[in-house]
């Protein structure tokens, strides 16, 4: 009863102050803006200041496509169109000067620019000029931090990055990553300090760790984390970290109660008192109360508000009209009224940052990452880490064909006659269909299947044309001696199934004879195994040719009954009418870094087809390794390195059954689906009955192929020379039984006593030390015994080890959710399959499906392949022959086919050619991670600067034995030059090209106390650090450029060097 006189005295005072504010005729133009603060340290301020941010998420895809999205169109799916969000919100700043707008998805913002007159983009300029239109993050897209390689998010950042600077002379310095599901390392320690940031915000973290740090005031905090140079967070260096805030709602949107979105509004601000729907004292006192709510878990006397959430304001004048209203009654209640001042304010992002700097306190420190997120009990977000695998596998695949395709762009532009500001940059489609696959929803596996599909349609058309400047540049460089009429090169994009019809056809034909080019983007020399499908018809027994004219040996492999079934799968039944291949040829060929080798491949006379084991003979092997199988049930059961005893090693095929949420009390109702991994039980694929093993002895590869099911095959291999067995995966169609599957493979050495620790990466760069059952940062009270929750993102690697003497390294071809539920073991999730929607949004269970190109025939389920290389090594070497394997299967070579028709001499060919100069290459840990043409976003740019951009990483990190490594500066400048770059000038440039790197100044925070017991940088990376001198001068080392002779460039530990590289006219 008492509460109740309370409030009603409460609210007797509002309706005076109303009635006072009423009597007035206008609104003062201070009533929009803040009171002054005080910043003294020690006791809050008596002012508590209010910034409110207007903002919207606008989704690259999800539940429509992004040009659904764009234009509103499908709005039976969803009502959004962001095009009228952009018209409104430009309209509705131009009538208001106080008002203020924060958007971040440039993929939406750079369509819209496009399209509007000059008029409108002066308006615009003025707005972002006057800091009234503010960019945040400044992507293309809002990258997800679990499923995105580093490559990936660095073109995609840099794509958005360059138009802001282009178009506004804008550089962003927040960070918003509001809606990815877990937060990366790398995004801390790469994307954010590198980029010039000042700090960073998002919405999602787990439920339990946010309940700690919200009682504790710690939502915000110094992250000091990893990928981005040498790792120091164990020294008190300020300069390492970077501000973040966690809003406390863990989400992004209104507080309860003010959502102002024209369709889903709360209720408005009414605040005509002669009518019966009049409430302005009901919302000032509902929103003073959201205030002290927000205050009471904020450090500080300064709060923040997002005010806006997915595809809002695209009525923006009902935001604005409501929040002007809510801004003029708060402030002026609060001078009349209230015990602690509130001032109510238009804000932005970067003033909310620069306040908080100004208290110049010590803030906690962060120093591992927030994966896996949860927001409820047995609600992991952990089966997204594998969602559409084959759609992760072809965003890989795509990335890696960019960075070539890139590479021959600058040669094929720059040895052009003319100006190439006239041309046209024949990558961009890719990149563009690339960096709008890292967004959140896209790939992580969220969307709805038309979305997947109509990313998939803009990789395609995307691939075409990089493929065509591929080609055109191999032709060039083939010919570029004898002058010949030119041959057509062509490409195979379904080789790891085995159909390639052009290769077949040559085969085929009374010669046989056709050429295979294999070209390396990387930037030191390769050995790759070379798998081309062919017809036996015509010709028995096969050679290779290689570039110095002498025969390369080939192995001569018959198709395994697993790509026989995946082709028959793939054509359907117009299987019989197709082009198919029965055999490979399979020859190594050895490449120069950033160049190519040709190979002519023909009919021979000699016998070299691969043989059948007999039965005795249950192993596989090549120079260096043997790999033993058990005789009666076909599985693997050690590994022996030649010279030393065996180990026990397995290899086995197991799948979840994936919970409908109705078999438990806890959470119920809450399923396994596109986001949530909720297993119901572990069953093993072949119900442990013996496995149909096939042994194939060849002189280049050994194979070991396995049946487990219909749906299952395994195939390992062995190559000579080379210390990693290759496990090739085959999974589905999953059976269509009512029965949601998600298919694991485990690889287990049980003499590696790893004691529950293993190591998962972070988007490709620092390796992140998990523990079984533990996080780092909190003390779970659900998690020792979630599998789920034990489960975690690997983007390219993971390991265990017994820290003294042996370690077993993972690489996997695409992103995938990984754990190490026993010791010495480490088992990664293939394939999902689930039979509801986990309910958070996409309204679609996960089943993929393949339809036939023949209208009459049934979908069926996807079939999904791919491969992991598996690697023993001792630990004093682990590390560096771990990263050597990352960098070759996430760049893998491009193999271009044409056809001999008789007229081409390979003594008139240039057979192998490099632009590295003497072909020496850089060598690891180093490499060029970029090299591309960098013209004017505006095509009708007055800047006419011949523009490459060339970065040089480093691969390594300081736990695992980086130091710093040099490069002569001279050799990149023969290299620019060998690509058609008479080089004027260089700078060194800032990650995302978009400033000097002396011009980079950020806002530096001091760190306190870790979050967590024990969250020191040991703890988070696996082993103590010892100190790097290089880290405190990596930001400071400015300028170097690479056209003086004989001077070194200096790389650190984890560190990206970025250069413009200026080519005269």
């Amino acid at each position: 009863m008492a509460y109740i006189k309370r409030s009603w005295v409460a609210l007797a005072l509002v309706l005076i102050w109303v009635a006072e504010c009423l009597s007035k005729t206008t609104t003062t133009d201070t009533s929009l803006h803040p009171l002054s603060r005080n910043t003294e340290s020690g006791s809050p301020s008596s002012v508590l200041r209010v910034h409110i941010v207007p903002h919207t998420h606008d989704d690259s895809g999800w539940l429509k496509t992004f040009e659904q999205y764009y234009w509103g169109s499908k709005q039976y799916i969803q009502s959004a169109g962001v095009q009228y969000i952009l018209d409104s919100v430009v309209d509705c700043l131009l009538k208001d000067e106080r008002r203020r707008f924060t958007y971040a998805e440039m993929s939406f913002f750079m369509t819209w620019w496009r399209q509007q007159d000059e008029d409108t983009r002066d308006a615009v300029r003025d707005l972002v000029k006057q800091g009234r239109l503010d960019f945040v993050n400044g992507g293309y897209v809002q990258h997800d931090e679990a499923a995105s390689h580093y490559v990936g998010m660095l073109d995609q950042t840099t794509r958005g990055h360059r138009f802001l600077k282009e178009t506004f002379g804008f550089e962003p310095k927040i960070g918003w990553q509001i809606d990815p599901f877990g937060h990366s390392s790398t995004q801390a320690g790469l994307f954010g300090s590198e980029l010039g940031f000042d700090g960073m915000f998002f919405g999602r973290a787990d439920f339990e760790d946010m309940n700690i740090r919200k009682k504790n005031k710690e939502l915000e905090f110094v992250w000091k984390g990893s990928g981005g140079g040498p790792k120091d967070c164990d020294h008190d260096d300020d300069d390492d970290g970077i501000f973040v805030g966690n809003f406390a709602s863990g989400n992004y949107g209104p507080p309860a109660g003010f959502n102002f979105e024209f369709s889903i509004s709360d209720p408005p601000i009414q605040d005509d008192s002669t009518m019966d729907s009049y409430n302005v004292p009901e919302k000032v006192l509902e929103f003073i109360s959201r205030c002290e709510e927000l205050a009471a878990v904020t450090s500080g006397d300064d709060i923040m508000f997002t005010m806006g959430s997915d595809f809002h304001y695209s009525a923006a004048h009902a935001w604005f009209k409501n929040l002007d209203k809510l801004i003029y009654y708060v402030n002026e209640y609060s001078k009349k009224n209230s015990s602690r001042k509130i001032s109510v304010f238009y804000s932005t992002p970067h003033e909310y940052l620069t306040a908080k700097h100004e208290y110049k306190q010590a803030w906690p420190t962060k120093v591992d990452d927030f994966f896996p997120y949860s927001d409820a009990r047995e609600a992991f977000w952990t089966g997204y880490f594998t969602s559409r695998s084959a759609s992760k596998r072809y965003i890989r695949q795509a990335t890696s064909f960019l960075q070539a395709a890139r590479q021959l762009e600058i040669f094929n532009v720059f040895s052009q006659r003319g100006d190439e500001s006239r041309l046209e940059k024949e990558t961009d489609a890719l990149e563009e269909a690339i960096s709008l696959c890292q967004h959140h929803d896209s790939i992580t596996g969220t969307e709805k299947q038309h979305v997947a599909s109509d990313y998939h349609v803009r990789i395609h058309k995307g691939m075409q044309k990089a493929q065509q400047v591929v080609a055109q540049t191999l032709k060039g460089l083939v010919h570029r001696e004898s002058g010949q009429n030119a041959m057509n090169f062509e490409f195979c994009d379904l080789l790891n199934s085995s159909i390639c019809p052009q290769t077949v056809e040559y085969s085929s034909s009374d010669d046989g004879k056709f050429f295979v080019t294999v070209y390396n983007s990387l930037s030191s020399k390769r050995q790759v195994p070379v798998f081309i499908p062919i017809s036996l018809d015509a010709h028995d027994s096969w050679e290779a040719i290689g570039p110095d004219g002498s025969n390369i040996p080939v192995d001569v492999l018959p198709l395994s009954k697993a790509t026989e079934m995946l082709q028959k799968y793939h054509y359907g039944r117009s299987y019989k009418h197709q082009a198919v291949a029965d055999a490979e040829v399979v020859f190594t060929a050895s490449v120069p870094p950033l160049g190519f080798s040709l190979y002519l491949i023909q009919p021979s006379t000699a016998q070299n087809t691969a043989k059948e084991a007999s039965n005795e003979n249950f192993s596989i092997s090549n120079d260096l390794l043997s790999v033993i199988f058990d005789a009666k049930t076909g599985y693997v059961k050690k590994i022996k390195e030649h010279g030393s005893e065996s180990i026990p090693f397995f290899c086995t095929l197991s799948w979840y059954n994936s919970s409908d949420g109705l078999d438990s009390q806890v959470n119920r109702g809450q399923g396994s689906g596109a986001y949530i991994f909720r297993p119901n039980g572990k069953f093993p694929v072949n119900g442990e009955k013996p496995v149909d093993l096939e042994i194939i002895h060849g002189e280049q590869v050994s194979e070991a192929r396995q049946i487990y099911s219909p749906w299952a095959a395994v195939t390992l291999r062995l190559y000579k020379g080379r210390r990693e067995l290759e496990v090739e995966w085959t999974i589905g169609p999953l059976p269509d039984d009512s029965i949601g599957r998600e298919v694991v493979i485990a690889y287990s050495s049980p003499t590696i006593k790893s004691n529950g620790e293993f190591w998962t990466d972070a988007n490709g760069r620092s390796m992140i030390r998990r523990v079984l059952g533990q996080r780092i940062a909190w003390k779970s009270e659900y998690l020792e015994k979630s599998i789920a929750g034990n489960y975690y993102p690997v983007t390219s690697a993971a390991y265990i080890t017994d820290g003294s003497s042996n370690t077993m390294s993972v690489i996997t071809d695409r992103s995938q959710g990984a754990s190490s539920l026993q010791d010495g073991e480490l088992e990664f999730m293939l394939h999902r399959r689930t039979i509801v929607d986990d309910k958070r949004g996409v309204n679609e269970p996960l089943n993929e499906m393949h339809c036939p190109d023949s209208a009459d025939e049934t979908c069926v389920g996807l079939v999904v392949r791919g491969k992991h290389w598996i690697h023993h090594s001792p630990v004093a070497s682990a590390a560096a022959e771990r990263r050597i394997l990352q960098q070759e299967m996430n760049d893998e070579p491009v193999i271009a086919i044409s056809k001999d028709d008789g007229t081409h001499l390979m003594t008139d060919m240039t057979r192998s050619f490099s632009f590295m100069p003497h072909s020496i290459g850089i060598n690891f840990p180093l490499h060029i991670l970029t090299l591309m043409w960098a013209p004017p976003v505006e095509r009708n740019s007055e800047d006419k600067k011949r523009t490459i951009i060339l970065r040089l990483a480093h691969s390594m990190d300081v736990p695992e034995g980086g130091v710093t490594e040099v490069v002569d500066a001279s050799q990149l400048a023969q290299l620019v030059q060998n690509m058609g770059c008479d080089m004027k000038d260089t700078l060194e440039v800032s990650l995302s090209t978009n400033q000097p790197r002396d011009d980079m100044k950020r806002l530096v925070f001091k760190s306190g106390e870790t979050l967590g017991q024990n969250a020191t940088c040991s703890h988070a990376f696996g082993q103590p650090l010892n100190h790097h001198q290089g880290s405190r001068t990596r930001i400071r080392q400015i300028n170097q450029g690479l056209d003086k002779e004989d001077q070194d460039l200096h790389v650190h530990p984890m560190q990206i060097r970025t250069f413009e590289v200026y080519c005269h006219d």
